[in-house]
């Protein structure tokens, strides 16, 4: 199975800093991503869709797992981010995940998948930007 970046495609996703925490090297739990399309999709950072723009994303780690950054077909084709909520996702609805700190900016009304804090030594939130989300390969 491919992985790929996911991020918010159309609308804009711009992710605050935050201040710096250590990036996760380790593989992303199953319950931080989404499978969509074939795909495996991670929120990590903000992404155009046309694959090219992306906010700091370190694939140092995460390359060696089969994560990418997600292409302009692949956003065509990919979730959205009412796709990454779901019972038993990472980030409880309303909160953070203490362990990672990941959260979404405007209250999130059920969990929600959020995988930064593998992809990224800066960015923690994931923010809805009311259009598709990228994908990671």
């Amino acid at each position: 199975m491919f992985k790929m970046l996911a991020f918010s495609a159309a609308a804009s996703f711009a992710i605050a800093a935050s201040p710096a925490a250590a990036i996760i090297n380790a593989p992303v739990p199953t319950n931080a991503y989404i499978t969509f399309g074939g795909l495996d999709w991670a929120w990590a950072n903000p992404c155009a869709p046309d694959g090219n723009t992306c906010g700091a994303i370190d694939l140092t780690y995460q390359g060696t797992q089969g994560w990418r950054v997600a292409s302009t077909a692949d956003f065509a084709n990919g979730p959205t981010a009412q796709d990454f909520l779901f019972a038993g996702a990472n980030v409880p609805a309303g909160g953070t995940e203490v362990a990672t700190g990941a959260t979404f900016f405007r209250a999130n009304e059920i969990d929600g998948a959020c995988a930064t804090a593998w992809f990224s030594n800066r960015a923690r939130p994931c923010r809805f930007g009311g259009g598709p989300t990228p994908a990671k390969a």
